[in-house]
C-alpha cells in the first residue's frame, strides 16, 4: 500500500495538451480516457456525444469492471511513485469522481484524502467546451458542432455534479473529504493550503512546499497564462448565465457557490 491523497477538481485543465511529469500533479485520468475510453475525462478525446455519460459513469459498471479499472490505475501510478523515490506521497489530480468511493474503500490505499476544488458552473462550462473541442480535434481529427456539443455538455455535467455532491457532501461530512471554493483558494493560496494540510495532519509551516508555494504565489494567480486556446462566451455558445444557473441550481446551492 501507499499513502494516497487525491486532489479532485471541477475546474478544467489549462492547456490543450497533456505531458506527464513525475514531480507535479497531473490529470492522471487521461490514462483511462485514452487507453480504455472510460471515465469522465473521455469527453476531451472522444467526440461522440451520445456516449459521454455512459462512458464516464464508472459507478454504473459491473463490479468486476470497476475493480479492473482500479487495479490498472493503481499499478500505473505505482510506477510514478517508484520514479519519485521511496516514502513519497502521491498527489493525484483527476476527475475520476465515480472512482473516489472505490479508492476510499481500497485496502491498498492508505489514509486517502479527497480535496474538491469547486467553481461556479458558469465559469467552468465555457472552458470545458473549448477544451473538449481542442482535444477532440487533436486526438480524433474532428469535433461535434456547438449545436450538438452544448446540449451534450449540459446533460453531461448534470450527471457529473450529482455524483460529486453524493461523494463530497455525505451525511455526517466524512473527515477525509474537503471542499474548497476556487476563487478564495486562488486568491489566498498559502492560507488555504495551510488549512488543508492541518486538516490532513501534515506539516506545512517551514516546509520546502510552503516556501515554494510562497515563491510561486503570483504564478498561481495567473494560472490561465499557459492556455493555448480561447474560451468562447456563453452567448457564443447560444446559452446564457440564466440557463446555467437554472440547470445547476441544486449544485450551486449545495456547494455554497451562490454567495
Amino acid at each position: 500500500g501507499v499513502p494516497f491523497f487525491c486532489a479532485f477538481s471541477t475546474c478544467s485543465m489549462s492547456s490543450s495538451g497533456w505531458t506527464a511529469r513525475y514531480y507535479a500533479a497531473e490529470e492522471d485520468d487521461v490514462l483511462l480516457a485514452t487507453s480504455h475510453w472510460t471515465g469522465y475525462y473521455v469527453i476531451t478525446t472522444f467526440p461522440f456525444t451520445k456516449q459521454w455519460v455512459k462512458m464516464g459513469s464508472i459507478g454504473t459498471y459491473p463490479k468486476h469492471e470497476q475493480q479492473h479499472i482500479v487495479n490498472l490505475y493503481k499499478r500505473s501510478l505505482q510506477k510514478v511513485l517508484y520514479r519519485r523515490g521511496g516514502g513519497k506521497t502521491l498527489l493525484s489530480k483527476s476527475h475520476l469522481i465515480d472512482m473516489m468511493a472505490l479508492f476510499d474503500e481500497d485496502k491498498d490505499i492508505i489514509n486517502p484524502q479527497f480535496l474538491d476544488i469547486v467553481r461556479h458552473p458558469k465559469d467552468v462550462f465555457v472552458s470545458w467546451v473549448a477544451l473538449c473541442d481542442a482535444g477532440a480535434k487533436m486526438m480524433a481529427g474532428w469535433a461535434p458542432p456547438n449545436e450538438e456539443a452544448v446540449p451534450a455538455h449540459l446533460e453531461f455535467w448534470k450527471a457529473y455534479y450529482k455524483t460529486e455532491c453524493d461523494f463530497f457532501l455525505p451525511e455526517g461530512n466524512a473527515k477525509n473529504r474537503t471542499v474548497v471554493r476556487f476563487r478564495p483558494f486562488v486568491k489566498n493560496q498559502l492560507s488555504s493550503m495551510k488549512t488543508v494540510y492541518e486538516k490532513w495532519g501534515l506539516p506545512f509551516e517551514g516546509t520546502a512546499y510552503q516556501k515554494r508555494l510562497a515563491a510561486e504565489e503570483d504564478l498561481g494567480k495567473n494560472y490561465k497564462s499557459k492556455q493555448k486556446y480561447v474560451n468562447p462566451t456563453l452567448e457564443e455558445l447560444g446559452i446564457s448565465t440564466d440557463i446555467i444557473n437554472a440547470t445547476y441550481a441544486d449544485y450551486v446551492k449545495k456547494m455554497g457557490l451562490d454567495a
